[in-house]
């Protein structure tokens, strides 16, 4: 996911018709995912993503500044792709935020072996603790709702 947000349930003056298409998905019932939503005051909760590879932090930085000034709702801010070659207090003081989960980094081979039984790494065994953290993090999300 971009370095945008990642999720968001919408609120009751959400429009996702006025969204752009490719940036838009909708979900079986109250959530939809957006990459940078145009109207954050319309959600519920912003779970912000954040891929840690420095051209993808600078890409975000308008949205991310935008999300931490304007937004009036919980926001999740989550570390994607969490590894040992990334520092997480770095980030977390170059974004003045505080990540409340974090994602591993998963090897290829995981993607590719997820994909050759037809399925997600998430939905395979709890590779590296991915299945662990994306638990918690919908848990967080649900609590919400």
């Amino acid at each position: 996911q971009g370095p945008g947000p990642g999720a968001a349930a919408p609120g009751a003056g959400a429009n996702p018709e006025s969204w752009a298409a490719p940036d838009c998905r909708l979900l079986a019932g109250r959530h939809i995912i957006v990459d940078s939503p145009p109207d954050i005051e319309d959600m519920d909760i912003i779970v912000c993503v954040v891929d840690p590879l420095p051209s993808r932090i600078s890409a975000g930085l308008e949205t991310f500044r935008r999300i931490k000034e304007q937004s009036l709702v919980p926001v999740i801010w989550v570390l994607n792709k969490n590894n040992n070659r990334i520092s997480r207090r770095e980030v977390e003081s170059f974004l003045r935020t505080r990540f409340t989960h974090t994602i591993p980094l998963l090897p290829a081979e995981e993607f590719y072996k997820a994909e050759f039984c037809c399925s997600q790494p998430v939905f395979q065994q709890d590779m590296a603790g991915m299945g662990t953290a994306v638990a918690a993090l919908a848990e967080e999300i649900l609590r919400h709702n």
